[in-house]
């Protein structure tokens, strides 16, 4: 998982995301069984949230775009609670996670 902000942006405090975030490339989303659109499980050893696939070739295979400033998907769960003291932003931003096909009672 990865921040959407470009290596000139990092510590400038510019908050900002796309519409539809890419992420997973396509043949992630099959390995994984996902399709755009569907709702997936996303965890990490941290924690969990539910969201809805975009599948897309913007990224490269293996990563997965989330941003990270919308509390109510539950992506900070899945990154560190460690925060930089100057910024309030999470300290690891690169997080391993797997991702799997959402069950009805996730």
């Amino acid at each position: 998982m990865n921040s959407p902000r470009g290596a000139g942006s990092w510590g400038s405090r510019r908050r900002r995301t796309r519409a539809g975030p890419p992420g997973p490339a396509p043949e992630a989303a099959a390995r994984h069984g996902l399709r755009d659109g569907t709702p997936v499980t996303v965890e990490s050893r941290h924690g969990q949230a539910r969201l809805v696939a975009r599948v897309g070739t913007e990224l490269a295979p293996g990563q997965v775009f989330c941003a990270f400033h919308f509390p109510a998907s539950g992506v900070d769960s899945l990154t560190p609670e460690h925060a930089d003291t100057a910024t309030p932003c999470p300290e690891c931003k690169v997080t391993a996670l797997r991702l799997r096909p959402a069950a009805a009672d996730d």
